[in-house]
């Protein structure tokens, strides 16, 4: 098999069904990455934008999101470096929402980019050949290799005091997703 798309049986759904998958996941694509990767069903619907509750995020059936109730970044993530050190390579899917600024389990804010080159996270695409690291940022240097720098090796965030209005304003933000989320450890 060349590419994860070779691996899951996935060339038979078209195109911009399969770019969409971070934000829809559909049955046929979900049982070939269940075959493929070994992944249940289950623990994928978690991993897509859908899973989240509508007033979070709004998706068409096509699974581009509706721009007067887009929430989502659209693409890209931002991260907790210690989140990342517990649990290393896992993205959860919240982090993709505009209004996810502070991580609930660690009061830090969320990081935007790389510790190290200071550009977006670049995120895998279905079509890529070779498995990347999902700890390591993918984004391309100036002399067209990859920056590869540990995203979890980060200066240390100052934990946001329990009584901060910011704080406060996320966790009351984060119920509709954390009651929600199987994603969340």
């Amino acid at each position: 098999a060349d590419d994860i798309t070779d691996w899951c049986g996935l060339y038979d759904i078209p195109l911009l069904s399969r770019r969409r998958l971070a934000n829809r996941l559909t049955a046929v694509a979900s049982h070939g990455i269940e075959a493929g990767l070994g992944l249940a069903t289950a623990q994928l619907r978690t991993t897509v934008m859908s899973h989240l509750p509508p007033d979070l995020v709004s998706l068409r059936e096509n699974g581009t999101p509706v721009p007067s109730k887009d929430w989502s970044r659209g693409s890209g993530t931002r991260y907790c470096a210690e989140c990342l050190r517990e649990y290393p390579g896992v993205f959860y899917t919240h982090w993709r929402l505009w209004w996810s600024f502070i991580c609930v389990r660690h009061h830090t804010l969320l990081r935007g980019g790389c510790p190290a080159c200071h550009q977006e996270i670049v995120e895998a695409d279905i079509h890529e050949r070779e498995a990347r690291d999902p700890k390591l940022c993918w984004a391309t240097s100036p002399d067209g290799d990859y920056c590869r720098h540990p995203l979890a090796d980060a200066w240390k965030e100052p934990v946001i005091d329990i009584d901060s209005p910011m704080l406060q304003a996320q966790l009351v933000l984060a119920r509709g997703w954390v009651r929600l989320s199987a994603d969340l450890p």
